[in-house]
């Protein structure tokens, strides 16, 4: 197996033969990853400075750098109460994790199968992140 890092023309080899050498070669791929996202993360603050309030750099080299900012939003509780119908409320609410956790793990034997299909069906909820690109022009 082989991969070249386009940018320097190094050349990554492997050529794992027995399950060890599989388990070795994804732990160092692994690692690469790892330190690479490391590095990422540490050169972030430096391109939001260049990116500015703008959220768009100059142009370097060929290439810019654009950063968004995502942030996923919920409606408000209260305030769907007082403007929905009862029943669209409930059926509109945002389950509890923590509820809907416990009901699952007092009522496993009633449930069964339904209970896995809720856990399979969870979706996160989360931060406000930044997505950052380079874009070629």
């Amino acid at each position: 197996m082989k991969a070249v890092v386009k940018a320097t023309g190094e050349i990554l080899e492997f050529n794992p033969r027995t399950a060890a050498e599989i388990q070795e070669t994804w732990l160092l791929c692994s690692e690469y990853i790892k330190a690479y996202e490391a590095i990422k993360d540490k050169l972030k603050p430096l391109v939001l400075g260049l990116v500015g309030n703008t959220g768009l750099s100059e142009p370097i080299n060929g290439y810019q750098f654009r950063a968004t900012t995502v942030q996923r939003m919920n409606y408000d509780k209260a305030v769907m109460r007082d403007l929905l119908d009862p029943d669209v409320f409930d059926v509109l609410l945002e389950p509890s994790k923590t509820k809907v956790d416990a009901y699952l793990k007092e009522n496993l034997g009633v449930l069964g199968e339904a209970s896995t299909i809720l856990r399979q069906s969870m979706l996160p909820v989360g931060r406000p992140y930044q997505i950052i690109k380079q874009e070629k022009l």
